[in-house]
């Protein structure tokens, strides 16, 4: 018995000075966290199936302090199986240059007036029959005019990064 005793005395002891030495390493450690994301949906899980697909990039070309670029067409496609709502925002939506980006759907009557990027959203129907996708387009321009930047020397090859946020909109 006193075998035993001495083993589980043992044991413990060992157990202790690896949790001991342990929490001296966590002790001087860094602490780092990630952000988690998540649409919450209501509803049932269903067959839906969302997916997009756009241009990898675009180019405004050369744009004067001041002026405003050339629009640009841009196209979306739906190819997944259901009608979605889309919304193009910057990943950094701090960025001095880029946020100066407007966007709207037609280039005249309804749907006509320009939006700010993150304020602008359009809907995609779904593809139909044996289509494998169903296109929709909309305009872009970089609007400097009232930007009021300061930019002493050419910018050559200013980039941002854009998400495209699609949702069912059904």
């Amino acid at each position: 018995m006193k075998e035993v005793k001495s083993s589980l005395v043992s044991s413990f002891l060992i157990i202790f000075s690896i949790l001991f030495l342990s929490l001296g390493v966590f002790v001087g450690a860094q602490e780092r966290f990630m952000q988690v994301e998540a649409n919450i949906l209501a509803g049932e899980d269903s067959n839906e199936i969302i997916n997009i697909e756009f241009p990898e990039e675009i180019s405004f070309g050369d744009v004067i302090n001041g002026e405003k670029s050339d629009e640009l067409k841009i196209y979306v496609n739906n190819t997944g199986n259901i009608k979605i709502k889309v919304t193009p925002q910057l990943v950094n939506p701090d960025d001095e240059i880029f946020t100066n980006l407007k966007l709207r759907k037609f280039k005249s009557g309804n749907q006509s007036v320009y939006s700010p990027i993150g304020e602008f959203s359009f809907n995609i129907s779904a593809p139909s029959g044996n289509d494998e996708f169903k296109a929709e387009y909309f305009y872009m321009l970089l609007d400097l005019t009232d930007a009021d930047l300061d930019i002493e020397d050419d910018l050559i090859g200013e980039k941002a990064d854009i998400k495209f946020i699609a949702l069912s909109a059904e």
